[in-house]
């Protein structure tokens, strides 16, 4: 009987939020926000924004470099 529930949880977390109850989407949106750290977020947003100012960075290193390096032939 009580593997019977755990499958019934396992499957419920698969499921798309049209097809859950509204009482499971609360629960499943409690329990993302039981484990919320503000400070960790704040933490992994000004890495992906460093991470972001670095590709751009390089692309725009890369872009200027290219079109020096092909020469036009005249």
């Amino acid at each position: 009987m009580k593997k019977d529930v755990n499958r019934k949880q396992g499957g419920a977390s698969g499921r798309s939020n049209s097809t859950l109850s509204s009482r499971e989407v609360e629960f499943q949106n409690w329990k993302r926000r039981k484990s919320y750290d503000p400070m960790k977020a704040a933490a992994e947003g000004k890495k992906k924004e460093a991470a972001k100012k670095a590709t751009m960075s390089s692309s725009m290193t890369q872009s200027s470099i290219v079109p020096s390096e092909t020469s036009p032939s005249r």
